[in-house]
């Protein structure tokens, strides 16, 4: 019997480790990321390795019992970053498999409540950086897009960006977590990019025409605001400051190659969930 899971970190190990917790009797429960040398509270703990394919047939079992619906749902949470996220994605799924996909209307359920509260924030910073991510030219003309998002809503935006940027080579830079995703021309599909690969491609600096426009892009943006309409609380609700930093039309977000990424949190190994 398996009363904990561990796995390794990833969207692949979680979805892994989720299908082990459901498919156990009795329910196991997740217990987070192993850690190597951390002593294990529980004797009967394993460890669940990570398999890209064993997870796609994971969501192929969600499509099939649940219907697409919760497919997206499942690939919201996993990129979620939350400390209950593990704990909310079995516990949401394990009532769906039991009494089915209507489960999502158990409003008054704590877990459901707390799962769909949590797939909405996911959700609606993707929608949000759908607007607000700005792409600056790189020398070799890729288009770089540097975010730091509080959910890792990069495989998220990446088919969104795939279909709008069809003739460009482009990259979405997770600065937090210090990895990419990016596409080519005509390409079918996106691939991940590790932290040594963005910083060799930002080393190239920027487009000499970069700066002339952003300049234009400021100029267009200057000149259709209308003064007498601000709403400095609305803008903030609608666009919080803590994305400012790298939007080219905010004072300080303008030509600059930035390539700090943050060493606490390390890059995932993340699967293009598109």
């Amino acid at each position: 019997m398996t009363a904990a899971i561990r796995y390794d970190g990833s969207t692949d190990g979680l979805l892994c480790a989720v299908a082990r917790a459901l498919g156990s009797e009795p329910a196991a429960h997740l217990i987070g990321p192993d850690r190597t040398g951390e002593a294990r509270l529980l004797p009967d703990e394993v460890t669940v390795e990570a398999d890209p394919i064993a997870a796609g047939a994971f969501l192929d079992q969600v499509r099939w019992r649940l219907g697409p619906r919760w497919v997206r749902r499942v690939l919201r949470l996993c990129c979620a970053a939350d400390p209950a996220r593990d704990r909310l994605l079995l516990g949401a799924l394990a009532l769906a498999w039991e009494r089915g996909a209507e489960v999502e209307h158990w409003y008054a359920n704590p877990v459901i409540r707390a799962t769909l509260r949590l797939e909405r924030k996911v959700s609606l910073e993707a929608h949000r950086f759908q607007g607000l991510l700005r792409f600056r030219r790189l020398a070799d003309g890729r288009l770089w897009g540097p975010i730091e998002p509080d959910h890792d809503v990069t495989p998220l935006l990446a088919p969104c960006f795939r279909r709008r940027l069809a003739t460009d080579a482009w990259l979405i830079h997770d600065v937090r977590r210090g990895y990419g995703i990016g596409g080519e021309p005509g390409a079918d599909g996106c691939r991940p990019w590790t932290a040594a690969e963005i910083e060799a491609e930002l080393a190239r600096g920027l487009d000499p025409t970069e700066a002339a426009y952003q300049n234009l892009w400021r100029t267009f943006y200057q000149s259709i605001c209308i003064a007498a309409r601000r709403s400095p609380a609305l803008q903030r609700r609608n666009m919080p400051a803590r994305y400012w930093r790298y939007l080219v039309e905010e004072p300080g977000g303008g030509a600059r190659v930035d390539r700090r990424p943050n060493s606490a949190a390390p890059a995932p190994d993340k699967p293009l969930d598109g």
